[in-house]
């Protein structure tokens, strides 16, 4: 389930809901601890939330893409040009990555487009790391999961069930 999390993970909150569901009672069986609540579960063992892992292996992703390790299908998606540079105020970082203009629904609830937009509010300090293991590393604090959801673009779904 989680080696192609990044690619399939519903973008709609009840399928979302539904998978942490099925980890929040794997968590009840392997703790043995059938009335902690489902954070104080995850702590115990040691777990992240589903949405977490996806978040991180998004970002990753991202980061092998703006670097050169992964090519992505041709206009897929592509790091903002020079004369749009103006956009990446609201990103603060100019590694601000576009999908070309759209208005297919599938394209704009894509997996790709959710990737592009967890990459875009990274904090720059994150984006600019170079190298892939520091990245990855980064990412996966806690903080940034935190950052992310306190800018509403991904959902904190360990607290909705």
């Amino acid at each position: 389930m989680l080696y192609t999390i990044e690619a399939w993970y519903p973008s709609q909150y009840v399928l979302q809901n539904s998978i942490e569901r099925i980890k929040k009672f794997a968590a009840k069986l392997c703790a043995n601890d059938f009335t902690a609540s489902y954070p104080q579960l995850l702590e115990k063992l040691n777990w992240k939330p589903v949405n977490q892992l996806v978040m991180e292996k998004r970002a990753l992703a991202m980061h092998h893409f703006t670097r050169g390790h992964r090519n992505l299908p041709d206009n897929a998606i592509a790091l903002c040009r020079q004369e749009d540079r103006r956009r990446t105020g609201r990103t603060g970082h100019e590694w601000e990555l576009v999908i070309p203009v759209i208005s297919l629904e599938a394209v704009r609830s894509s997996s790709l487009n959710t990737a592009r937009q967890t990459w875009n509010h990274l904090p720059e300090d994150i984006v600019e790391i170079p190298d892939p293991v520091r990245f990855k590393n980064a990412v996966k604090s806690p903080a940034v999961y935190d950052c992310l959801a306190c800018k509403g673009i991904i959902r904190r779904t360990e607290l909705a069930i």
